[in-house]
C-alpha cells in the first residue's frame, strides 16, 4: 500500500512539473565555436534524457562485452551451488529418514557439485554409518580431520565409532585429542574422565574434574559431590596398601560430601584401625545424623576393638537414639541384639516395623529371633515364607543395575556418583541379599532342616542346645537341576555378586519353598507347627496378606 502512494505521488509530482514547464515556455540560446543554437526549454530537456539514454546503452554493451564471461562463469557456478545445497538437504533429509539408498547417492550428488564443501563430508559419513559400511564412515570422518573447520566433528564421528567396536582405547584417545583442542568442549571433557575412571585412574580422574570445574563445565556444588565420589573410589583403593593415604583422602572426601555413606565409612573405618576412636566416633555420629545408613552404624559398632557384644549393643543403642524413628536405626539396633543374644531387645526394636509392611531384612531377623529364642521351627518357616513375600530390602541402585555394595560410576552407562541406595524396582531386581541369605542357611541337598547359625554370631556367645533333628523325610528331596541352581545362587549370594533369576520363577523362591512344603512328621505333632499351618491356610486360599 505504501509502494501504490509512493508510486502515485511521484507521477503527479512528475506531471505536475511537466505541466508547469509547458505553461512557462520559453527559449534556451546556446554559443559554442561561433556557432549558436537556439531551441524551446522543452526540446531542451527532451534532448538530455535521449542523450542520457544513449548514454547508459553504450554503457551496459561495454560491460557486457568486457564482463560477460566472468558473469557468466558466476552465474553457472551459482548454479551448481543451488543443486549441490538441494542434493545436501535432500541426502540430509535420507539420514534422518533412514533410507541408507537414498543418503549415499545424494551424498555422491553433492560430492560432485560442491566439492569444498565440509557438510559434504558429514552427509557422506552418516550414510556410511546408516548403510553398516565402518570403514567408509571412519575415513570420511578421518577427512575431516584436516580441515580446521571440522577437526572436532570429525574426532567427535570418529569417538563414536570407537565406542560402536567397543575400542575404548581408542575412544579414550579422540576424546583426550578434541579435548587438546577444545577444552570447553562438554562431550570431549565429559569422555576423557568417563576414561580415567574405567581405567580407575583416580589421580588422573580427579585432575580432569578439576579441569571441567575450571572451564566452566560442571558447577561448584556438583563439582564438590563427584571429587568426593572421586576421592572417596580412591580411598577405597588405598586402604589396603597404604592406609595413611587412604585416611587423608577419605577424610578430604568426606568433608566435601558429609552425606556420603562410602566416604564416611572408610573414613570412620580408617580413624578406628588407628586407634583415634573419639574422631572416628564423631565423624561418624555425624554422617548417621545426615544419612541414617546400614554401613555406619556397622562401623560404629566396631569403632573400639576389643568391645564385648553389650559393649557394642550399647553404642548401636546410643547410634539409633538420634534418629529413633528411622527403619535403619531398628534395625541396626536388631542386628545388635541378636549378635548379643538379647532375644527380648531384637524383638521390642522390631516391633514397630513387624506391625506395618516389614521388607525381608525384618522377616529374616524375626526369623533369627524366633529359631535363637524358641527354637520354634515352625514360626521360623512363617517368617521365611513372608520374607520371601515381602517387599525388597534397599540396595544400590544405579540405571537398572543392583549391586549390595556401592561404586564411584554406573556400569551401565559409566556415569559418575550414579549409585543410590532405595529400594530396586521389581522387574529389574535380582533376588535381594536377605533372600539369598535365608537360602545359604538352607541345606544344600534339601535332606535336613532350614537353620539359623545364630552361635555363629558371636565368639563371645554362650553355647545353645542343638535343635531338635527333623527326620529326613520331612523334607522332600529336590532335584537335581533344582538343587544345582540352589547351590549357585547361595554361592553367588555369598560372594555378593548378581544372580540372575530363571523366566519362570525366583530361584530363592523355588529354593526355599521346597522346605517351606515340608509336611510335619505325624508321629511328632505336639502342635508347634499350627501357626505354619495357619499361615499355609491362607497362603493356599490366595491371601496375600503378610
Amino acid at each position: 500500500m505504501v509502494r501504490v502512494l509512493t508510486y502515485l505521488i511521484g507521477v503527479l509530482a512528475l506531471g505536475a512539473g511537466v505541466a508547469w514547464l509547458a505553461d512557462r515556455p520559453g527559449r534556451v540560446v546556446m554559443t559554442w565555436q561561433g556557432y549558436e543554437i537556439q531551441t524551446s526549454l522543452m526540446a531542451m530537456m527532451l534532448a538530455l534524457i535521449v542523450v542520457t539514454g544513449i548514454f547508459i546503452l553504450v554503457w551496459t554493451v561495454y560491460r557486457w562485452i568486457v564482463e560477460g564471461p566472468r558473469a557468466l562463469s558466476d552465474y553457472f557456478r551459482s548454479r551448481r551451488q543451488v543443486r549441490g545445497y538441494e542434493a545436501l538437504s535432500r541426502g540430509m533429509i535420507a539420514v534422518g529418514a533412514g533410507d541408507p539408498a537414498l543418503a549415499a547417492a545424494q551424498a555422491r550428488q553433492a560430492r560432485k557439485l560442491l566439492a569444498n564443501e565440509p557438510l559434504v563430508s558429514l552427509l557422506a559419513a552418516q550414510s556410511a554409518q546408516l548403510s553398516g559400511n565402518q570403514k567408509n564412515a571412519r575415513e570420511a570422518f578421518e577427512s575431516m580431520l584436516e580441515d580446521p573447520q571440522t577437526a572436532l566433528l570429525g574426532l567427535h564421528g570418529l569417538y563414536v565409532e570407537a565406542q560402536r567396536q567397543g575400542d575404548m582405547t581408542a575412544a579414550a584417545h579422540f576424546a583426550d585429542e578434541a579435548v587438546q583442542r577444545a577444552p570447553a568442549l562438554q562431550w570431549a571433557a565429559e569422555a576423557a574422565l568417563a576414561a580415567r575412571v574405567s581405567e580407575e585412574n583416580w589421580d588422573d580422574a580427579i585432575e580432569r574434574l578439576d579441569r571441567n570445574h575450571a572451564n566452566g563445565l560442571i558447577d561448584k556444588a556438583k563439582h564438590k559431590r563427584l571429587k568426593a565420589v572421586l576421592l572417596t573410589a580412591k580411598a577405597l583403593a588405598l586402604e589396603e596398601s597404604d592406609a595413611e593415604t587412604a585416611l587423608t583422602v577419605a577424610q578430604e572426601a568426606n568433608k566435601l560430601a558429609p552425606d556420603l555413606v562410602p566416604a564416611a565409612a572408610v573414613a570412620g573405618r580408617l580413624l578406628a584401625s588407628a586407634g583415634r576412636t573419639g574422631p572416628a566416633s564423631n565423624l561418624l555420629d555425624k554422617a548417621w545424623r545426615a544419612n541414617p545408613h546400614a554401613d555406619i552404624a556397622s562401623v560404629y559398632a566396631h569403632v573400639r576393638s576389643g568391645d564385648s557384644v553389650r559393649d557394642r549393643l550399647k553404642r548401636v543403642k546410643a547410634l539409633a537414639a538420634k534418629t529413633p524413628d528411622d527403619e535403619e536405626a531398628r534395625i541396626a539396633v536388631a542386628n545388635a541384639a541378636i549378635e548379643a543374644l538379647d532375644w527380648a531387645e531384637a524383638r521390642k526394636t522390631l516391633e514397630p516395623l513387624v506391625d506395618a509392611r516389614p521388607d525381608r531384612r525384618v522377616c529374616l531377623l524375626m526369623a533369627e529371633i524366633e529359631e535363637g529364642e524358641h527354637g520354634d521351627k515352625g514360626r521360623v518357616r512363617e517368617w521365611f515364607a513372608r520374607a520371601l513375600r515381602a517387599p525388597r530390602d534397599p540396595a544400590w541402585v544405579a540405571d537398572g543395575h543392583v549391586s549390595d555394595s556401592w561404586a564411584p560410576a554406573s556400569p551401565v552407562s559409566g556415569r559418575l556418583d550414579a549409585y543410590e541406595w532405595r529400594v530396586p524396582d521389581e522387574d529389574v531386581a535380582p533376588p535381594s541379599a536377605a533372600v539369598l541369605e535365608a537360602q545359604a542357611h538352607m541345606t544344600g541337598d534339601g535332606e535336613g532342616p532350614l537353620l539359623i547359625d545364630v552361635t555363629a554370631r558371636s565368639a563371645e556367645a554362650p553355647p545353645k542346645p542343638e535343635p531338635e533333628e527333623v527326620k529326613a523325610k520331612d523334607v522332600p528331596p529336590a532335584s537335581s537341576a533344582e538343587a544345582a541352581r540352589t547351590k549357585k545362587i547361595a554361592e553367588e549370594g555369598a560372594a555378593g555378586g548378581k544372580t540372575e533369576a530363571p523366566p519362570q520363577e525366583d530361584p530363592a523362591i523355588a529354593a526355599a519353598s521346597a522346605f517351606i512344603r515340608a509336611p510335619d512328621d505325624p508321629g511328632t505333632d505336639d502342635g508347634e507347627d499350627e501357626p505354619q499351618r495357619k499361615w499355609f491356610g491362607m497362603f493356599n486360599n490366595g491371601d496375600t496378606r503378610d
